[in-house]
């Protein structure tokens, strides 16, 4: 299966269908791919990026909570990892379990091809 723009891979953090957050490198053929990070609260989303020039080299990324607030962070093959987020997700009280994973889609496509070769809670 061939790439198409918006195919992305990463990880998800989800309480409900209203709320959740995401976090993946997003791919884009004729320009930069972006790190980007979706959040949802009661349903309503809003989404930030980062463009990035160096995918589809390996691709980590970082989920760390703190009560029910989130920070987000990425990097590219070995690199540092960098804050690419911050955000609070209203229905987690901090202290309940979360369902989460890695997740991947191809919203524009017929699928991608991703692999995902290490994944840890702690």
């Amino acid at each position: 299966m061939a790439n198409v723009d918006f195919d992305q891979a990463g990880l998800m953090v989800r309480f409900s269908p209203s709320c959740w957050l995401n976090t993946s490198c997003e791919y884009q053929p004729e320009k930069p791919s972006q790190f980007g990070a979706e959040v949802t609260n009661a349903g309503y989303s809003d989404w930030s990026y980062r463009p990035v020039a160096a995918f589809p080299k390996p691709t980590g990324f970082r989920i760390a909570r703190q009560g029910g607030d989130y920070t987000v962070s990425a990097r590219i093959d070995d690199g540092p990892f960098e804050i690419i987020r911050i955000a609070r997700l209203l229905e987690d009280d901090g202290v309940g379990p979360a369902m989460v994973g890695p997740y991947a889609c191809s919203p524009n496509g017929d699928g991608c091809t991703v692999g995902f070769t290490r994944f840890t809670i702690g």
